[in-house]
């Protein structure tokens, strides 16, 4: 049998993979079991697992702080985006390779692109953001 996929890189949060008939890549990422029952570990005991581990950030961040972002791109309600092997990686999607940065706005730690945060909104606050705007006369289809 013809494998359909290749693994093009291991990590130890998961494993980057290609698929060989289409080309997309993608990440399939490791589950942690239990110790005692052997059955994944729930998304709450993961996050606060990886607080724990990867609380640190990188080097644009303040020593001290528990720098763990908002993911902007399944804008979990929690915090679940953490500093693993040089990349910003969220545990709730697995997206990652994003920036993380405490936004000018409303000063939550979040990830996203870097310039629609400092001239608009993040993820939190873009709503809000958007209904002031309304609210002062600029278009409503923003």
């Amino acid at each position: 049998m013809t494998p359909a996929a290749e693994i093009t890189k291991q990590n130890s949060w998961g494993n980057e993979y290609e698929c060989l008939v289409c080309g997309v890549k993608d990440i399939f990422l490791a589950t942690i079991p239990c110790h005692y029952c052997a059955k994944d570990i729930e998304h709450e005991h993961v996050l606060k697992a990886c607080r724990g581990k990867y609380s640190d950030g990188d080097g644009w961040c303040e020593d001290g702080n528990v720098n763990v972002a908002y993911c902007h791109e399944c804008n979990d309600d929690k915090k679940s985006v953490f500093y693993i092997d040089g990349h910003w990686s969220c545990v709730t999607c697995f997206d990652r390779g994003w920036q993380a940065v405490s936004c000018p706005h409303c000063d939550e730690f979040v990830t996203g692109d870097m310039d629609t945060i400092k001239y608009f909104a993040c993820v939190r606050c873009e709503d809000a953001v958007r209904a002031e705007l309304v609210k002062d006369g600029f278009n409503k289809t923003l």
